[in-house]
């Protein structure tokens, strides 16, 4: 079997467990609900125009606009991060990151003999042979 088999087969076993399960119906209810996207569409319209007005000289800036713009994100960050659709796919998707970056350093471990950097206390008397922190 070659490397990029054995990375199918890998990428299949991922696919199929619960968490990746969990994370595709978290963004499934994420993309079809219609109020956290319209929400979320007149969150970057108004960081649009935010950037519009930045974009200016600050002289001609409009600090007013600027205020209700910033106070508008403010809120509609409010209501987005309140929304269930959202704080779930949020978590789903910190789980899948936090598994991917396992698997990458498993990987980095197994290939390189790198140990993860968040193992390392940076205290070089715990350090192995194969501490990339060793030595500096």
């Amino acid at each position: 079997m070659t490397v990029i088999e054995k990375a199918r087969e890998l990428a299949e076993v991922i696919r199929d467990d619960e968490l990746m399960r969990n994370y595709t119906e978290a963004r499934a209810a994420y993309e079809n609900s219609q109020e956290l996207q319209t929400k979320m569409t007149e969150y970057n319209a108004q960081r649009a125009i935010l950037g519009q007005e930045f974009s200016k000289e600050v002289d001609e800036q409009n600090p007013e606009l600027l205020r209700l713009v910033r106070e508008r994100m403010d809120a509609l960050a409010r209501e987005i991060s309140a929304m269930e659709e959202y704080k779930i796919f949020s978590a789903c998707q910190l789980q899948v990151s936090d598994l991917m970056k396992k698997v990458n350093d498993e990987i980095q471990r197994i290939v390189f003999g790198i140990e993860p950097q968040e193992a390392c206390a940076h205290d070089c008397s715990s350090c192995h042979a194969n501490c990339s922190h060793a030595g500096t």
